[in-house]
Formats: C-alpha cells, sequence, structure tokens
C-alpha cells in the first residue's frame, strides 16, 4: 500500500463523505492520527483501516486496492460515474465508459477488470437482452478471484462487497428466468453469507438481497415470509437514508399484505411507495404508470390528502 497515495485518497473520500477528521476518528483512533494518514505520514494499522472502511460504508479491499493506483482519484472518478450511470440505468454510456477506459494501465488489476466483466454483464441483460453473454461475463468476473468455486463453496467463504455484487447478479438471472424456488434456497444462503461476514445494517447490497429473496417468496405465495424480511430491510433503509430503495420495499410488502387480503395494511404500504417515489425519482410519467398499476391490479387510488 502506498501510505501517501492511500492519504489522498482518504482525505478524498472523507471529504466528499463531509465528515471531518473527528467524526472519521470517533471510536477508532485520535483525529491527529487520522491527520498523519492523510498527510502520509502514518501507515494505518488493521484495525483503524476496518474501522475507518465501516465508518465510510466502503469496502477494504478496495480501499487497499485503489491507493496502489498512479491516478486514484482517476480510478475513482471513472468508478463513480459508472455508479450513477448504473442508478440511472444508463447502460450505454457504461457500456462507452468502459470502452474507453479498459485498456488504460490504471485498470489492469483483476480488482478493476472485474468490475469492467460485471458492468459489461448487466449491460448484455439491459441492453441485448442476451442472458447468456451475461452469464459468461459474470462467471468470467468471478474466475478472476475465486476461481472454479462452486455456488456453496462461494457463500461459505468470505466475499467482498465487488463479490457480492456478482454473486447478486448471477442470482437475478434466476428471476428473469422465474427459477423462483431456487432464488428462495440461493439468495437464503446468500443473506446468510452477509450476516456472517458483513455489517448489514450497513449495507445497500443486503437490503438488494433481501429485495429479491422477498421477491421470490411472493411468487411461491410465501407471503408472511416475505412481510417479516421485508420488515427488516424497511428498517434498515430507514435508519441509513437508503430511500431510493425504500419505496420499493413498501411495494413489495402492500403486495403481500394484498395477496393476504390485509386490505388497510396493503393501502397503507402502498401510499408509502407512491409517496417515496415521488421524492426518490425525478420521472412523473413514470410515477403515474406507478399508480394506474396500483389502480388497475389493486384498486388501490392514491390520495395525496389520505398520505
Amino acid at each position: 500500500m502506498d501510505k501517501t497515495n492511500f492519504g489522498n485518497l482518504l482525505k478524498e473520500i472523507r471529504t466528499r463523505k463531509k465528515l471531518n477528521r473527528d467524526e472519521l476518528a470517533k471510536g477508532i483512533c485520535s483525529p491527529i492520527y487520522i491527520y498523519n494518514i492523510e498527510r502520509g505520514k502514518h501507515y494505518p494499522s488493521a484495525f483503524v483501516i476496518e474501522g475507518i472502511a465501516k465508518k465510510l460504508d466502503e469496502d477494504i479491499i478496495q480501499l487497499f486496492a485503489l491507493s496502489e493506483h498512479i491516478e486514484p482519484y482517476n480510478v475513482l472518478s471513472v468508478k463513480r460515474m459508472l455508479k450513477k450511470s448504473y442508478e440511472k440505468n444508463d447502460f450505454e454510456t457504461i457500456r462507452t465508459t468502459i470502452n474507453k477506459f479498459k485498456n488504460s494501465p490504471d485498470f489492469q488489476s483483476n480488482s478493476e477488470k472485474q468490475l469492467f466483466l460485471w458492468y459489461l454483464g448487466l449491460t448484455y441483460i439491459s441492453i441485448d437482452n442476451d442472458i447468456d453473454v451475461a452469464k459468461k461475463y459474470y462467471k468470467n468476473a468471478l474466475n478472476l478471484t475465486k476461481p472454479g468455486f462452486t455456488f456453496e463453496e462461494l457463500v461459505e467463504s468470505f466475499l467482498t462487497n465487488q463479490e457480492l455484487l456478482i454473486v447478486n447478479s448471477i442470482l437475478a438471472i434466476l428471476l428473469i428466468e422465474k427459477n423462483f424456488v431456487s432464488a428462495k434456497t440461493k439468495y437464503t444462503m446468500l443473506s446468510d453469507n452477509y450476516k456472517k461476514f458483513h455489517i448489514i445494517n450497513h449495507s445497500l447490497q443486503y437490503i438488494n438481497v433481501i429485495y429479491n429473496l422477498s421477491y421470490s417468496l411472493i411468487e411461491l405465495k410465501e407471503y408472511s415470509n416475505s412481510i417479516v424480511l421485508l420488515n427488516e430491510a424497511i428498517s434498515i433503509s430507514v435508519n441509513r437514508g437508503y430511500l431510493k430503495y425504500l419505496y420499493k420495499l413498501y411495494f413489495l410488502k402492500g403486495k403481500s399484505h394484498f395477496m393476504l387480503k390485509d386490505e388497510n395494511e396493503a393501502n397503507s404500504c402502498f401510499s408509502k411507495y407512491i409517496v417515496l417515489a415521488e421524492i426518490s425519482l425525478e420521472d412523473a410519467q413514470l410515477i403515474e404508470y406507478y399508480k394506474l398499476t396500483l389502480k388497475e391490479k389493486y384498486s388501490f387510488v392514491f390520495n395525496h390528502e389520505i398520505a
């Protein structure tokens, strides 16, 4: 680890997340220790690095990997560009960005190659509707760091956040293929992996796994079990301020209550779903589509005054 690069990177991430040194250091070390790390004067201990990664909600392995790059800021900015495009479902930009940077010296490590392969797999599903090609990209991505691992071996081992993303995407194909029994089994195993190796209260990925597991349970008519899981994910989302996931969770919860013929709870969830969607999304046309779907499928008419 290059301590100067790591220090610069730490300062960049801390500043972007609007934390001062006192806030970052609390419960981990002294603010002056953080200051000296950022100046490249100290190598942080394993305990301090682990604490910093958790506080910043960053993958510790990715922090190490970034600090080895010639231009860590450039790598970080490209990764953020890809993430932002992903959140906007702009897969054409993702493909263009990867083609632009895939031969850059800063993107030749296994970690960066793995990330690019995962994103390319997503583009083949979203742009080309080619599940088979996507599967090949996901498999090749995992083989860079977990060569030859079976699914059972994967979920029994420690997985980085990046590896978890890839495994989650592989399992999401089961939902596309409507293989809900297998999806339920494997998502349950993956959620157990999160609980064993990660802090679930800090994980957006864990919420996504619970969402997909709950989706599988609803398709298998296990509505009560779905509600239990969704309540857990909603609690984490509320506590962490993950609004963009919250509206989706309330929709599934409303659907589960509707199928259980609990009209009051279903309507309450559907109201929260629309309100949170209006806060989280900037697409008025999409929100109107959501309202129309609720009306046609669930006989629910949204009323701002009641909400």
